[in-house]
């Protein structure tokens, strides 16, 4: 499936460019009982460019399956690009709580951070 799909974040704290986008993918590589619908909730696969002032490409990363909520949920702070990992398809995932995963260019990714 390839959808090309984009969004800008601007890391002021840093000075650079998040280019966030869905990663193409074959529906028979997830091995899971999915279908086009689970997809409106959240892709499998996210990706971050990072990208200089100059909007030079610096970096790339793509997330592993479903552990980023890829439709919402996404700032940028002191600490990095916060990216919720609230998704319904992760093993992990427990409503009673948000999680975010922080990314930077200089170490990828650094920490989870948690609230209840």
């Amino acid at each position: 499936m390839d959808l090309p799909d984009f969004l800008n974040l601007y890391d002021k704290y840093r000075n650079v460019f998040y280019r966030l986008f869905f990663p193409g993918f074959e529906m028979d590589q997830l091995g899971e009982d999915l279908n086009y619908r689970d997809l409106i909730i959240s892709r499998p696969y996210l990706g971050v460019m990072v990208l200089d002032s100059d909007l030079n490409i610096i970096g790339e990363h793509v997330f592993d399956k479903f552990q980023i909520y890829t439709l919402s949920n996404r700032f940028v702070g002191k600490k990095g690009l916060y990216l919720s990992m609230n998704n319904i398809f992760d093993p992990d995932y427990d409503e009673e709580m948000f999680r975010y995963l922080i990314f930077t260019p200089e170490l990828g990714v650094i920490d989870d951070a948690f609230y209840e």
